[in-house]
C-alpha cells in the first residue's frame, strides 16, 4: 500500500511538473517523510519514474482493451469516441493522460531511449487495435492499412493541439479532420 501511495504522489508530481522539476524531497515531503525514505522502496528517481510509467501504461492498456472491445458500434463511432474520451480525460486533469502525453513528446533526456520505447509500444498497441477494427469491417477492410496510418497521424496531431493549444483548437482540428477523413474513405 505504501509503495502505491508513493507512486500515486509521484505520478501527480511528474504529471504537473515534468521529470526535471520533480524532486524526491517534494514527493517525500508530501508523504510526511524524508527523501531518504523513498530509497527504501526505489533505487533512484529514474527507478521511481519508470515504475510510475509502467503503472500508467498498464492502466492505459486496460483502458484501450475496454474501449476497443466494443464491437457493437461502427468503426467511425468507436474512433471518434476514443478521441473525445482522451480530450475529456485531459480536460479533467487525468494524471495518467497528462503523464503519458507529457512523456510521449517530452521524455526525460537520461531515460529517453527506455521511456520512448515504452510509449512507442503503447502507441503501437493503439495502432493495432484501430487496424483490427478496420480489418473486421466489411466496408473498410481493403483500406485498413491506409486508414489506420492516417488516423494515427491525425491522433498525434490532435493530441499535440490539445496539449499545446487547448480544447478549442483540438475541437476545430477534429471537426475538419473528421469530415475529410471519412469522406476520403467512402
Amino acid at each position: 500500500m505504501l509503495v502505491q501511495e508513493i507512486k500515486n504522489v509521484s505520478l501527480r508530481h511528474f504529471s504537473e511538473k515534468g521529470y526535471e522539476a520533480t524532486s524526491l524531497a517534494d514527493i517525500a515531503g508530501e508523504l510526511g517523510k524524508k527523501k531518504q525514505f523513498l530509497y527504501n522502496h526505489f533505487n533512484s528517481k529514474d527507478d521511481l519514474f519508470l515504475k510510475v510509467m509502467e503503472q500508467v501504461l498498464t492502466e492505459e492498456s486496460l483502458f484501450l482493451n475496454n474501449h476497443f472491445s466494443n464491437y457493437s458500434i461502427s468503426v467511425e463511432e468507436l474512433l471518434k469516441s476514443f478521441l473525445l474520451t482522451y480530450k475529456e480525460r485531459f480536460m479533467k486533469y487525468d494524471y495518467n493522460i497528462k503523464f503519458l502525453l507529457g512523456m510521449a513528446y517530452l521524455s526525460p533526456i537520461n531515460l529517453k531511449g527506455e521511456a520512448t520505447n515504452r510509449v512507442h509500444s503503447f502507441f503501437l498497441k493503439i495502432e493495432n487495435l484501430v487496424k483490427s477494427h478496420f480489418l473486421e469491417s466489411s466496408q473498410y477492410s481493403s483500406q485498413a492499412e491506409k486508414a489506420t496510418s492516417v488516423f494515427m497521424t491525425a491522433f498525434h496531431g490532435l493530441i499535440i493541439a490539445l496539449v499545446n493549444s487547448g480544447v478549442d483548437r483540438f475541437d476545430s482540428k477534429l471537426q475538419f479532420f473528421w469530415e475529410l477523413y471519412w469522406a476520403g474513405l467512402e
